[in-house]
């Protein structure tokens, strides 16, 4: 028998707290802005192939992740992402207890030392950043947001409706500013002022504030009228 496809969760418009990573990225219904970045230099079938065909994450990406979690949801660390110890491929023990350890952390990212090693370096320099560290102290970190789109011609009439959602890094609580942190080989202002347009990082911003926004339980959870700000933390991925 074939595996069935597992149905995608379904969200009310709304804020939510401790959805996981995972759920919200593949598991959930919504358009992030990840993908709408395709329309902009590519086409739709782009856009359709790559919600079939996931690319594998890289070592970067999931080094990003590790640290990612370090900074943000420390708590969450061991749940999320287990550390690799080095086994001996040439015996079958050695291969054995590595099946073992997979099969023991099912679901999790799998990171070497070396890997963990980096992530903590990374994670270290924005928590120890005077304004970092100042804007990450008072933060709702990792909420999803989801939200009905609107387009600007007020046509109510459709037969369809577009699910928008958004994941921010952390909304500040004192501070009205959104913040995501990314890793980067170069961040340097006109470095990272070429990933930025590269990436389309202006695109997600400016999508995170439309979000958050129009949100009114999150602005009341957070305080806020609206946030004002989004602010980049950028960290480098090599010493």
């Amino acid at each position: 028998m074939s595996e069935q496809k597992k149905e995608k969760q379904k969200f009310a418009p709304g804020f939510y707290e401790g959805i996981p990573n995972d759920v919200y990225h593949g598991g959930s219904l919504g358009t992030s802005s990840s993908q709408l970045k395709k329309f902009c230099e590519k086409t739709a079938a782009h856009y359709l192939y790559d919600l079939t065909h996931p690319k594998p994450s890289t070592e970067a990406m999931n080094i990003g992740t590790a640290a990612h979690t370090m900074i943000l949801e420390p708590e969450n660390f061991d749940n999320e992402i287990a550390v690799s110890p080095v086994f001996n491929l040439r015996t079958k023990a050695g291969k054995a207890d590595k099946e073992e350890f997979i099969d023991e952390n099912a679901g999790k990212l799998i990171i070497n030392k070396a890997q963990h090693a980096k992530a903590h370096h990374m994670s270290q320099a924005v928590l120890t950043h005077s304004i970092a560290s100042a804007l990450l102290e008072d933060t709702l970190n990792e909420v999803s947001v989801f939200w009905w789109y609107k387009d600007l011609s007020g046509d109510t009439d459709r037969d369809y409706k577009e699910m928008m959602k958004v994941r921010p890094d952390a909304l500040g609580l004192s501070h009205s500013v959104i913040i995501d942190i990314k890793t980067t080989n170069d961040a340097s202002f006109t470095g990272f002022s070429k990933s930025i347009l590269h990436f389309y990082y202006h695109l997600s911003a400016a999508m995170y504030l439309e979000g958050c926004n129009q949100c009114k339980p999150l602005l009341e959870r957070c305080g806020h009228f609206a946030f004002t700000k989004f602010i980049f933390i950028c960290v480098e991925n090599e010493p």
